[in-house]
Formats: C-alpha cells, structure tokens, sequence
C-alpha cells in the first residue's frame, strides 16, 4: 500500500469512526470499540493501550498479514454491522 493509499485509509476510517458517533451521540469511546469489535468483526486496539487517554477514538488495525480476500471480508463485516445502526 503505497503512502498516499495508507493517509487516505485512516481518513476513511476516521470519518467512520465520526460517523459513529453522529448516529449514536450517547455512545462513549468504549461503546464504539465494543461496536467495532462484537458487532463489525474488527480485530483492534485502542490507542489508550499505548498511552493515550480512555476517550480517545483513535485505534490501531493491522492487515499487514491478510489476504484481499480477507480483507473483503472485514470490509463486508464493517458494511453489515454499519446496516444495522440505520
């Protein structure tokens, strides 16, 4: 993935993470990695394990040893688990 590809995906991901929270404003940063976690299938860690404050929504998500095939299949995890907060 080149550097251009890797800036763009985290402001995707970023903008997810946003959109999240302008759907379901009660949610506090845990309720969103619970979602992203139990609901989206996401294999993460939030960035309060490095250091960072409990409010933080920042996460750290590595696909470095994933097929595209799985990939595609995370991808089609998140989009579900999004359908079902609409």
């Amino acid at each position: 993935m080149s550097h251009e590809q890797s800036a763009e995906s985290k402001k995707q991901f970023r903008s997810f993470v946003l959109q999240l929270k302008r759907l379901n404003p009660s949610w506090k940063p845990k309720d969103i990695t619970n979602f992203l976690i139990d609901d989206a299938m996401l294999a993460l860690v939030p960035f309060s394990s490095f250091g960072a404050s409990n409010d933080s929504v920042w996460y750290r998500i590595s696909v470095g040893t994933c097929s595209v095939e799985e990939i595609e299949r995370i991808i089609v995890n998140l989009r579900t688990a999004l359908s079902q907060l609409t």
